[in-house]
């Protein structure tokens, strides 16, 4: 995973370079970026501008840390924020090392978590400001970002998260059986207005107010005749998954055989 540090004074750039080493230590491959009368290596300056550095790593990395004003880095991400599926992770540190601040991309890029971790590493507070987390509640998009598990869509998540705040308690379906202890606000019942739906099915009406999960498990095998163009090949696909009520979503890959490499 790639990850890049941004500073902007000596003493940041001196918190910086500990976050970075933390992050290193645990698998990222980290750039540290800061102003060029501070780019003492390992850290570099600004290639050729903050905005541009910015907006490389927004094509690139999974974790952008600022350490600096919240208002340099909001300026900085600005223009590059794109849909919150999207977006890679974004957390603030302020140059004493006090407060770690996610600001961007919480539960699915999964900067809440990453905040927690550096807020311990450097000895600073994390500030969480979602609102499932400050209430203790599960939240379905971070959860299914770690479990690699596919949302039906964000706006079904944000309604179901809604209804979990609102009443405190949400129902839960799974296809699959379920180990451990249930997250805050979980119960296993269908007996609710909203709930979550574990499942690979397309279609599958069990809350008022429901967002599914799905595990990419399904493989998709092809045989067809030489020639045969994609259209026909992805409109057999399709039927054969509606026929079953199966979701693209719970597709983990599709494969022939190796004769077939040579085929569009």
């Amino acid at each position: 995973m790639n990850a890049v540090v941004f500073s902007f004074t000596k003493a940041g750039t001196a918190l910086g370079g500990r976050a970075a080493a933390f992050l290193q230590q645990n698998g990222w491959q980290v750039r540290q970026a800061t102003l060029a009368k501070f780019a003492i290596p390992p850290a570099v300056s600004f290639d050729p501008s903050l905005r541009e550095e910015t907006g490389r790593a927004f094509q690139s990395a999974r974790l952008l840390l600022f350490v600096g004003a919240a208002a340099i880095a909001v300026r900085s991400i600005a223009p590059f924020i794109r849909k919150k599926d999207q977006d890679p992770a974004v957390i603030v540190i302020d140059e004493k090392g006090q407060f770690v601040i996610p600001i961007l991309s919480g539960h699915i890029g999964r900067a809440n978590e990453w905040a927690r971790q550096v807020a311990e590493a450097i000895g600073g507070q994390a500030v969480i400001t979602t609102a499932t987390d400050v209430n203790a509640l599960f939240a379905v998009d971070e959860w299914a970002a770690k479990a690699g598990l596919r949302l039906s869509s964000l706006t079904e998540a944000k309604a179901f998260a809604a209804g979990l705040l609102e009443r405190g308690r949400a129902g839960l379906y799974s296809e699959f059986p379920i180990e451990g202890p249930l997250p805050p606000g979980l119960v296993m019942t269908t007996d609710c207005e909203t709930g979550l739906i574990v499942t690979t099915k397309e279609n599958l009406s069990l809350f008022q107010t429901s967002v599914m999960v799905r595990p990419a498990i399904l493989h998709v095998g092809i045989g067809c005749r030489r020639g045969t163009s994609s259209s026909a090949i992805e409109n057999a696909v399709s039927s054969a998954l509606k026929e079953a009520n199966l979701s693209k979503e719970a597709v983990a890959d599709v494969s022939s055989l190796d004769v077939k490499r040579d085929e569009t």
